[in-house]
């Protein structure tokens, strides 16, 4: 069952009083102008003898204003309100991108001799990384003759598929990196901030996108291929 807002019903209550009262006064103005007309009274004795009908009307032109009031009240009131709801977002929109900064700049190799950290290790991992001393398997090579790592993510998907990647230990570097970033897509999508239309939402997953490199999208592509 719909249910009106507060604002339409007072549009609506506006609608059906000034109808009314509006039709009401402009019957007493031809009464006032008729009787003048036609019995030649002074103006101000035909108004002292229809005080209550004067009376009604000026009742009705004071409720119109309140009701006016309220309608602006109301307008300024949800205004207000998504102002402050839009700030409180922002807030933990930004917090938590910064976090998710946080979180990149901290990754480390699961082998502690590789010495790249942070956002390079996506590329490291996807590209170039091999295990010391372990039996090479069939490292991926490309039309170019370039030779990439035999334990790089693009190795393992060249000769297992998803599979690989599935049970490859490489992906869980990357785990507390891929629950926040999906948090801050929920955080977006949140049914709750319904004060955002849907190019304010894209806008802000824009901004999360602008914020990854090539190599993030690569592994968030198969992180979302490979499922849960």
């Amino acid at each position: 069952m719909n249910h009106l807002s507060l604002e339409k019903i007072a549009f609506r209550c506006l609608y059906w009083i000034i109808l009314p009262v509006g039709g009401l006064a402009f019957l007493f103005y031809l009464y006032i102008v008729l009787g003048f007309i036609s019995d030649q009274r002074p103006i101000m004795e035909l108004i002292q003898s229809n005080k209550d009908m004067l009376t009604i009307i000026l009742s009705g032109g004071t409720f119109l204003g309140v009701l006016g009031t309220i309608i602006y009240q109301i307008n300024t009131y949800k205004s207000t309100k998504k102002t402050n709801a839009l700030q409180r977002f922002e807030t933990t929109f930004f917090n938590m991108l910064g976090l998710q900064q946080q979180i990149t700049t901290e990754l480390k190799s699961p082998n502690k001799d590789i010495e790249e950290q942070g956002r390079a290790l996506f590329e490291y991992l996807y590209k170039d990384y091999y295990i010391k001393g372990k039996l090479i398997d069939e490292p991926y090579i490309d039309n170019n003759g370039i030779v990439y790592g035999d334990d790089s993510l693009i190795s393992i998907l060249w000769r297992d598929r998803l599979d690989g990647y599935r049970k490859s230990n490489l992906p869980s570097v990357f785990d507390h990196y891929f629950r926040h970033l999906y948090r801050i897509i929920k955080f977006i999508d949140n049914p709750k901030h319904d004060f955002l239309t849907f190019d304010e939402r894209y806008a802000y997953a824009g901004n999360l996108r602008g914020t990854l490199s090539k190599y993030e999208l690569v592994w968030l592509y198969y992180n979302c291929l490979a499922g849960p």
